[in-house]
């Protein structure tokens, strides 16, 4: 069996409004895109989700985002999908850190 990796781009809007959350130099923005992985020859897959990082020094925060992959696609996640968050509690969490 085979896994075929591909790369899932996030869409521009999304990513925009991450960028617009950095409230200065000291917070650092890393998005990393998602995957899906598939299983060669089987309906077998996986979504690996996007993953948006604020970093400040040492402390950071986890946003997952699954977009179209998960029922509710406008929806994130702190770190797990127990922990859903808004757009807002996003941006408080961010100008805290």
């Amino acid at each position: 069996m085979e896994i075929i990796t591909k790369k899932v781009e996030l869409i521009g809007r999304i990513s925009e409004k991450f960028q617009n959350l950095v409230p200065n130099k000291d917070v650092k923005l890393e998005i990393i895109e998602g995957e899906l992985l598939e299983v060669d020859a089987t309906n077998i897959s996986l979504f690996r989700p996007h993953k948006i990082i604020f970093k400040k020094g040492k402390r950071f925060i986890v946003i997952l985002y699954y977009g179209s992959y998960i029922k509710e696609n406008d929806s994130f996640y702190l770190y797990n999908l127990s922990n859903k968050v808004t757009l807002s509690e996003i941006r408080q969490m961010v100008f805290d850190l």
